[in-house]
């Protein structure tokens, strides 16, 4: 089973819609009861294995829809950075690697496939920055496996 240490403070219903109405957009009940679970933190398990072991990404933290916390990006603020950087509404940034990629979900697939979205490659072209993972939102979390490090 999954889980998160060093959470951010826990959300409501109402906390969801409100982040939606600002933004814009509509979660997929996934990503709701997700966040109603599990407000930022970081995963116990966190290597994604794509295809082989060259493509393993590994998701460092999940970022909060609303935190107290100054330090932490919340989620809101990266889906406005992607936003500057001409990427396709539909993609929502629900966690970072190390160095600060991004993990997205799909909004407006039915499967809510989930896409690494590299943010250090020059020029930014998304086609050469956004790399499918091959998972949807929930397969995405059972499929994570332990750092070996």
């Amino acid at each position: 089973m999954m889980n998160f240490d060093n959470l951010d403070p826990e959300l409501s219903l109402e906390d969801i819609q409100q982040v939606e109405k600002e933004l814009d957009l509509k979660f997929p009940q996934v990503l709701i009861d997700h966040y109603l679970k599990w407000n930022g933190g970081f995963p116990d398990h966190c290597i994604y294995q794509h295809d082989d072991e060259r493509n393993q990404v590994c998701i460092e933290q999940g970022l909060p829809l609303k935190t107290d916390n100054k330090k932490h990006t919340t989620a809101q603020t990266a889906y406005r950075d992607l936003q500057k950087r001409n990427v396709p509404a539909k993609y929502f940034p629900f966690g970072i690697d190390t160095c600060g990629a991004y993990f997205l979900v799909d909004l407006s697939d039915p499967n809510h496939a989930i896409y690494f979205y590299q943010t250090d490659i020059t020029p930014p072209k998304l086609e050469a920055c956004l790399r499918p993972l091959d998972a949807g939102f929930k397969d995405f979390w059972q499929r994570l496996g332990p750092d070996i490090d």
